[in-house]
């Protein structure tokens, strides 16, 4: 007995794989601070300002592509 393989599971598994990156991509902004700090000679401060504007972004796209 064939399973069809309907383009239903190829978008779910695409969502899957597209969830999995953004949410290795948000956790690796935060192991890249130092990094980012010393390559752009950032304070602390200047890094929380650069991490307060990541998060308000990625919290204002959320809302129109959900």
């Amino acid at each position: 007995m064939k399973i069809p393989f309907e383009k239903r599971h190829f978008v779910v598994g695409g969502l899957f794989v597209l969830s999995l990156i953004l949410y290795i991509d948000r956790a690796a902004i935060s192991s890249a601070k130092a990094a980012i700090a010393h390559d752009l000679a950032l304070s602390d401060t200047a890094m929380g300002w650069v991490f307060g504007a990541f998060s308000l972004g990625y919290a204002f796209a959320q809302i129109p592509w959900g």
